[in-house]
């Protein structure tokens, strides 16, 4: 099992205000439908979801996956 975590600076100066809301909103945008923010990734199907996570199966660089996404 591998575990991705990742932290990214969210309104840099100069830079377009996104508020919270609209960082979460993206961020479960991305975990249900990946394909247009991973060129690798071929498919991106829910194939299960509950309260705060969801399963995925992915196709990335033609490798088949299944990845568990929570929300935290």
């Amino acid at each position: 099992m591998y575990q991705v975590e990742r932290t990214v600076p969210v309104n840099e100066p100069c830079k377009s205000y996104l508020s919270r809301h609209d960082v979460w909103t993206g961020l479960v945008m991305k975990a249900n439908n990946a394909l247009p923010f991973v060129p690798q990734m071929q498919k991106c199907e829910v194939v299960e979801n509950g309260d705060g996570w969801l399963v995925r199966d992915i196709l990335l660089n033609g490798v088949p996956l299944r990845e568990r996404v929570t929300f935290e």
